[in-house]
């Protein structure tokens, strides 16, 4: 069975919880904020979005409520089953057009965007990465912008791990090579990238970089506990983030980077 198709498999078994996973995490919530403040502030009134590895729908209802048209491509049958359902609850169904497909292969995308858009680590999961998005930024227009969020090779809470022995975890990460992922008992492989590899395969074509580590120091999303339990640190830990979130190095040792430029 092909990668793809595992990946498609495991969300589509995750389907069911998925909103009851991620929406009541603190940590996620934290993070997604963050990603929704940087795409806002770069689009325009009237901008179409194209989001790609789009789940359940989450984030197209978040901006189809904040008055943007989205096309949204989601390989999971099951997922784009539960987020129809949602978009059809909320009727958004003239602002937002939910297809199943896989972002390897965007040929039943139709027409031209004004912000491409990728959340928690979609991309991670294809080897051709730097193909992925040469492709979809053929959909982009003259002028628009992409946010791409993606797990790097190295994050320093992870490596933490490795003073309480938990060597597994510190080195789950490859930084070269697929590492395997888990999902409802499905068995997958995910690659690690960093920033620098989009900007060099992309050299040329894009302008206006900037990369923005999240969750540096504040705890990664599987400690979804920290928050309730030191709730002083972790506003503490959130604001040192944001200091030093942009800095080199900094910027690429969170559980995620999230880049955001704009097409030439």
């Amino acid at each position: 069975m092909e990668n793809a198709e595992i990946v498609s498999k495991a969300f589509g078994k995750q389907s069911v919880v998925f909103d009851d996973i991620y929406d009541s995490n603190p940590i996620v919530g934290y993070m997604r904020d963050l990603i929704r403040k940087e795409v806002i502030n770069g689009l325009n009134s009237d901008s179409h979005i194209l989001e790609i590895n789009a789940g359940t729908g989450t984030d197209a209802l978040f901006f189809a409520q904040e008055g943007y048209k989205v096309t949204a491509l989601e390989i999971s049958p099951e997922m784009v089953k539960k987020a129809n359902e949602k978009i059809r609850t909320y009727q958004f169904e003239k602002q937002i057009n939910f297809l199943q497909g896989s972002y390897e292969c965007p040929d039943k995308i139709e027409g031209e965007f004004d912000y491409l858009y990728s959340n928690f680590g979609g991309l991670n999961c294809t080897p051709n990465m730097v193909k992925v998005v040469s492709q979809l930024m053929d959909k982009l227009k003259p002028g628009g912008k992409a946010t791409l969020t993606i797990l790097p090779p190295i994050t320093l809470w992870e490596k933490l791990y490795a003073l309480k022995g938990d060597f597994k975890l510190a080195t789950r990460r490859k930084t070269s090579g697929p590492s395997t992922a888990h999902i409802e008992g499905e068995y997958f492989e995910c690659w690690y990238y960093n920033p620098s590899e989009i900007i060099k395969s992309l050299k040329g074509s894009i302008k206006d970089i900037s990369v923005t580590g999240l969750c540096i120091f504040t705890p990664p999303s599987f400690m979804e506990y920290f928050p309730a339990r030191f709730p002083y640190l972790f506003r503490l830990l959130t604001r040192l983030d944001r200091a030093v979130a942009k800095l080199p190095i900094f910027n690429r040792i969170g559980d995620y980077f999230m880049i955001t430029f704009t097409k030439v």
